[in-house]
């Protein structure tokens, strides 16, 4: 799965921006932003959002990779008082991805069923004396 620093990276180079020059445009130090590049930085939503405007995406674009990465924000602020206390977690916790996985597995097992209805109604049909 990418990592929000790696997505960010794509999208810096897609723009034809150095590291440096990045840094600059947000207004932070070269080692600051390579933190966030690397992951070695929790990156707080208005940073993010900085980021994305920068970028000359939007913050769900930048969040977002693909239908199979999917990102969640988790509020890091015990005291409940707003502002910066966001965290960007690039996976999904484990009981989603079991639910996921089960909705899965029941619309194949849906599939499955409604093909043997089909096949039971022919047969009811031939009992019956009907043509299906």
């Amino acid at each position: 799965m990418i990592t929000i620093g790696e997505k960010i990276k794509h999208f810096r180079l897609k723009k034809d921006l150095s590291q440096e020059s990045f840094a600059e445009l947000l207004g932070i130090s070269l080692q600051a932003y390579n933190k966030i590049e690397t992951n070695k930085t929790r990156v707080d939503i208005d940073r993010l959002q900085q980021i994305a405007e920068k970028l000359d995406t939007n913050l769900v674009e930048l969040l977002s990779y693909g239908d199979k990465d999917i990102y969640y924000i988790t509020n890091t602020n015990t005291e409940q008082k707003g502002g910066n206390g966001f965290v960007i977690h690039n996976g999904l916790p484990s009981d989603y991805i079991n639910t996921s996985e089960k909705v899965k597995l029941l619309e194949q097992e849906n599939g499955f069923l409604k093909e043997k209805i089909t096949h039971l109604e022919k047969i009811i049909a031939l009992l019956e004396g009907k043509q299906p």
